[in-house]
């Protein structure tokens, strides 16, 4: 079985060599690209060597957003995964891109600890074309909606699926 080609955009140093020595790991997974530069990024992935790209939000001064280098990575390749990983992550975050572009893309909330397994799987199910949001955020999205009611372990569980 292929691995799942993993393209990684980060603009702090120390975590992209935290997540990266973790990618590299999994065995589901290979890490083809690292960089802290939406054009490093661009650059690399019209060589067209990646299945799903794991984006931050923020990019700092002089970058593309997140949702900016989405959005060009699509028009690379249409087919492409995209997992935007943040803490500036919300719910609701795909409606911002192009109705033709809400697929296999997936929000997960940056925080400490970092759940690696959640991290890789989310990745390899994006590149395989689903989509999901990490259900913390949906809890803060809509305080009043039925996965406020879960538990932590509950949504432990949702998180794994």
């Amino acid at each position: 079985m292929r691995r799942i080609r993993v393209l990684y955009v980060e603009d702090d140093l120390a975590l992209m060599s935290l997540v990266s020595q973790q990618l590299q790991t999994d065995e589901r997974l290979e890490l083809v690209h690292a960089t802290g530069s939406s054009d490093s990024c661009l650059e690399f992935a019209n060589g067209g060597l990646f299945d799903v790209a794991l984006l931050d939000l923020a990019l700092g001064s002089g970058n593309s957003s997140g949702l900016e280098l989405a959005v060009a990575l699509r028009s690379i390749d249409p087919h492409c995964g995209i997992v935007i990983f943040s803490q500036h992550a919300k719910a609701g975050l795909e409606e911002r891109l192009p109705d033709d572009q809400r697929f296999s893309f997936s929000v997960l909330e940056k925080r400490a600890p970092i759940d690696f397994e959640l991290l890789a799987s989310s990745l390899v199910r994006t590149a395989e074309g689903f989509s999901s949001t990490d259900p913390s955020l949906l809890m803060s999205a809509k305080a009043e909606s039925p996965l406020a009611s879960l538990s932590p372990r509950d949504l432990e569980i949702l998180r794994m699926l």
